[in-house]
């Protein structure tokens, strides 16, 4: 999906050569959603995977089919996710 692109480091809206960035918008969605707390997204109050949740703690076992089901109505591919010594891979 093609979208306005942000800077990965400021989370600011990209400008080149006085321009907005268009660009395939979809890792940045995908980190988007699973960066979220529920109720960030106003207009959708259950978006929102909450990783930073699992840093200290358990992970949920519900958590991979809930986050892929939230990319997926985003228009994010994903049919899998498998976190792996504190990585999270979207297939």
């Amino acid at each position: 999906m093609r979208g306005i692109m942000t800077d990965p480091e400021t989370g600011d809206l990209m400008v080149r050569d006085g321009a907005l960035v268009v660009d395939d918008t979809t890792a940045q969605t995908a980190e988007a959603v699973l960066r979220a707390m529920r109720g960030e997204f106003k207009e959708f109050p259950l978006l929102g995977a909450e990783t930073l949740k699992m840093l200290g703690g358990n992970e949920d076992p519900m958590w991979r089919s809930d986050a892929k089901n939230m990319l997926q109505a985003c228009g994010v591919p994903a049919s899998r996710i498998e976190i792996e010594n504190g990585r999270i891979t979207i297939e």
